[in-house]
């Protein structure tokens, strides 16, 4: 696979420079690996897979991230061509932001490899039993990541479980149940090896893969297991809702690792270095005058659809949404605010304000597309809606109190009146509302019967607003087919994958 090549090449080039300046990232260039990749001591090795939590994951954050769980779920909108065709399901192989996207996941795989590979081979006596399973863990977690990722999106691919490819013959695609499995057991084994909680926060622990083995089986509808999942997190008493819905989304100088962040990825500012920041709002600040950087292009705006779907007296509408009249004094304070134009726009009445920190006068660590806006991979708030869902076990309806005390949480501190009954329709709507931006909702249609997320999407108002009466809307209304319900693999890379039907990783 001609990405796969080339990245091994990247793997190594990732793990030789990871010098950063922020928290537990900041690790000396020089310190960080020496001959032969030969690790000697514990800081050696865990600035290896700090690695992990930014760099890799770049090309996915810069544009793949939204335009993939947003774009392409009906969230949002926008004109640029390649973003285009997530809105209008009409995905061409030459997408630049799907390959982007495709490229960086396997960039997370071979980096966490490479760090398994180094771990087995490569450690000076110096290092830790304790140091060996932290970086361990978080090698094996972040590649089941970033697989649970590739086999929703893109079904049967191979897996690379070692860093070297031994020739140039078509790599052999591995069944979606065998991909599963080994997603499965990378977690099972990171949370195993990860302590509970790390001395130095914003790196994973039992929880994070807790998290993700309940996310992996309420996908599969291994509805059980979900729920113990969810429920030791929820247990562990390390996590809770922040009081503020938005300070983790708008502020870089906030403890972006509280209470409610159980994996964020996470980003430094330097004005002359590329592919370690957070860009997302050069994409979604409407507005220059917002970042004052030369950025702010409204590439994504809010699509009419998410507009309509928040409930009137919805506290995040305000956080998530930028719309016409309302004022951020936060924002533009050198001119006392900024107030969202509310005559005068052609395309969608609204803006995002979510993952927006504002320009160098509010943060000085804010310049040309770049923020230090960590990215929220999973919250608590999303466990506790997996724990609802997993509870509701595919029935009708549930009036457990577990499950109401989960979804009431999450809609208390977004000022919403308790639910006494809960359906699968009102778990999609709040975790819709609560994770939009995420990129959450394309998987949640994905794996949903299949009938029903098509009715979703064919009833979804795409359109843009063509004047400042909300219902004066250019109408785009899409009906998927059942084969845009996975990307078509990048056409650099296709013939380097075998046409041949998918095996069983296992089965040797």
């Amino acid at each position: 696979m001609k990405s796969i090549y080339k990245i091994l090449l990247l793997s190594l080039f990732i793990l030789v420079t990871v010098s950063c300046s922020k928290d537990f990232l900041e690790q000396p260039v020089e310190d960080a690996i020496v001959s032969d990749n030969f690790y000697n001591t514990d800081d050696q090795l865990l600035s290896a897979s700090a690695a992990l939590y930014g760099r890799p994951w770049f090309y996915y954050n810069d544009k793949f991230r939204w335009a993939m769980g947003d774009s392409y779920s009906g969230n949002s909108v926008g004109s640029f061509e390649d973003l285009v065709q997530f809105v209008n399901f009409a995905m061409n192989p030459n997408n630049t932001y799907m390959i982007e996207g495709w490229e960086s996941y396997w960039v997370v795989v071979t980096v966490s490899n490479s760090v398994l590979k180094a771990i087995d081979e490569s450690l000076g006596d110096e290092v830790t039993e304790q140091a060996k399973n932290t970086a361990k863990g978080e090698a094996l977690f972040m590649r089941a990541v970033a697989y649970f990722h590739l086999v929703r999106l893109w079904g049967p691919l191979p897996i690379l479980d070692k860093i070297t490819i031994d020739n140039n013959d078509p790599l052999q695609k591995n069944t979606v149940e065998s991909i599963h499995r080994f997603i499965r057991e990378d977690l099972e084994m990171a949370a195993l090896l990860l302590p509970l909680e790390q001395a130095t926060r914003g790196r994973v622990g039992k929880t994070a893969a807790w998290s993700y083995l309940a996310k992996l089986h309420l996908t599969l509808e291994n509805y059980g297991d979900a729920r113990t999942y969810s429920e030791l997190v929820i247990n562990s008493g390390l996590h809770a809702l922040e009081t503020e819905y938005h300070q983790q989304f708008v502020d870089p100088t906030y403890e972006n690792i509280n209470n409610e962040s159980i994996f964020a990825l996470q980003w430094f500012v330097n004005c002359s270095l590329w592919g370690t920041q957070n860009t997302n709002q050069a994409y979604f600040a409407a507005s220059g005058t917002i970042t004052k950087s030369g950025d702010g292009w409204g590439t994504c705006q809010p699509s009419v659809d998410l507009q309509r779907a928040y409930e009137t007296s919805d506290k995040r509408r305000y956080w998530t949404l930028m719309e016409p009249g309302s004022s951020y004094e936060e924002l533009d304070t050198a001119n006392g605010g900024y107030v969202v134009p509310a005559s005068g726009l052609t395309s969608t009445i609204a803006g995002f304000r979510k993952y927006i920190a504002g320009s160098p006068d509010e943060f000085a660590n804010v310049c040309f597309m770049r923020t230090e806006l960590p990215t929220h991979m999973m919250r608590y708030a999303e466990v506790l809606l997996i724990q609802a869902e997993a509870i509701l076990n595919d029935g009708d309806f549930t009036t457990d109190p577990n499950a109401l005390s989960a979804i009431n949480t999450v809609r208390r501190r977004a000022g919403l009146p308790v639910k006494t009954v809960i359906t699968l329709d009102d778990i999609l709507q709040e975790r819709r509302i609560e994770l939009a931006l995420e990129s959450k909702y394309w998987f949640d249609l994905q794996r949903i019967d299949r009938t029903k997320a098509i009715g979703i999407i064919s009833n979804q108002e795409r359109g843009v607003n063509i004047g400042d009466n909300p219902n004066q809307v250019s109408s785009n209304k899409i009906t998927p087919s059942e084969s845009d319900f996975l990307f078509p693999i990048p056409s650099g890379d296709a013939s380097f994958i075998s046409k041949d039907e998918p095996v069983d990783f296992y089965a040797n």
